[in-house]
């Protein structure tokens, strides 16, 4: 006597396919979108400010499938105080000897070594690791329940 069991798995491949979009939009809303406004505010909090430009700069980018996204900022000196120059320089790639150049403010040469780094991103990004992980995670039961897949 044989015994056999039917499979057909072809319904919910139908209903996956169609509840992609949703959960795509899910994360994107729930998860990527809060993440990078996260990461954004507390790299707002933590910079260094003299004019508060580097502050004011600072946005985010999803990306077109909203998966994921980029955080950051196209001021020119940012990668200098994230990562400090000369001899503080956290790569070790900084000039290892001291040099002069004109401060137009304080109108007169300074002799310097660097600045040691400031970081300001890459701690508020390391912040939302495990509250990104968190809110997938959330973001896809809340899919799961609303495509009327529950235990």
């Amino acid at each position: 006597m044989r015994t056999t069991v039917e499979v057909d798995v072809q319904a919910f491949v139908e209903a996956m396919q169609e509840i992609g979009p949703a959960v795509a939009q899910r994360i994107s809303d729930d998860a990527v979108l809060p993440t990078l406004v996260e990461i954004v505010n507390g790299a707002r909090h933590r910079v260094r400010r003299d004019t508060s430009r580097l502050a004011n700069s600072l946005g985010w980018v999803i990306d077109p499938d909203g998966l994921g996204g980029e955080a950051g900022t196209n001021v020119a000196y940012a990668p200098y105080q994230e990562y400090g120059t000369g001899l503080f320089a956290t790569n070790g790639a900084g000039r290892q000897t001291p040099w002069v150049y004109y401060d137009a403010t304080r109108k007169q040469f300074v002799t310097t070594s660097g600045q040691p780094a400031q970081p300001y991103l890459g701690p508020s990004y390391e912040e939302q690791v495990p509250l990104f992980e968190q809110r997938v995670q959330a973001a896809l039961v809340a899919a799961a329940t609303d495509a009327g897949f529950t235990r």
